[in-house]
């Protein structure tokens, strides 16, 4: 396998007996395998997890939790539909393209948006 590995958790996957690799159950070739240094996937950049929702953002994955944090497009479930829309595609999708649009869903209750 081609995986790198944080110090803590190439030691925890040699100690494995047979050590496998976690992410695809490959054997781990102890002589093969990676372990970066300290710190280093830290600085990696990576794209927001909400990509898919059109987040186009990339930042160092030190950074993640506080982007996604206040990302606009975090996923959430539509309160007529129940499909998965970005936080920011929401009102949108309610006027445009949810199949139930003006109509009511089977739970009358209100929806309450943070």
């Amino acid at each position: 396998c081609r995986h790198f590995f944080c110090p803590d958790c190439y030691y925890t996957i040699r100690e494995e007996t047979p050590p496998k690799c976690p992410l695809d159950d490959i054997d781990f070739k102890l002589k093969t395998s990676c372990c970066l240094p300290e710190g280093s996937l830290s600085k990696s950049r990576v794209r927001c997890p909400n990509s898919a929702y059109g987040c186009k953002e990339e930042f160092q994955l030190d950074n993640m939790n506080y982007h996604v944090g206040c990302c606009q497009f975090y996923p959430l479930p539509c309160i007529k539909c129940g499909n998965t829309v970005g936080y920011n595609n929401l009102v949108s999708h309610l006027l445009h393209s949810c199949k139930f649009r003006g109509n009511e869903t089977a739970d009358p209750e209100p929806a309450v948006l943070d």
